[in-house]
């Protein structure tokens, strides 16, 4: 399965619903993402994950 990436919708989006759906390496893999990644000198997004009260950072 690959992860939608929604920030290719809407740049602007500061918030999104995901499921995790598998772990790999110690990380995360979500079924969608808003987070950009690192690529060709931008930085990438940061931010966090709320689960169960619990927050992740990212």
């Amino acid at each position: 399965m690959n992860t939608k990436l929604l920030f290719l919708e809407d740049s602007y989006k500061k918030e999104f619903d995901a499921e995790v759906i598998s772990f790999e390496n110690n990380c995360a893999v979500l079924d969608r993402t808003c987070f950009y990644p690192r690529s060709g000198g931008q930085e990438c997004d940061k931010g966090t994950i709320e689960k169960n009260g619990n927050i992740f950072s990212v």
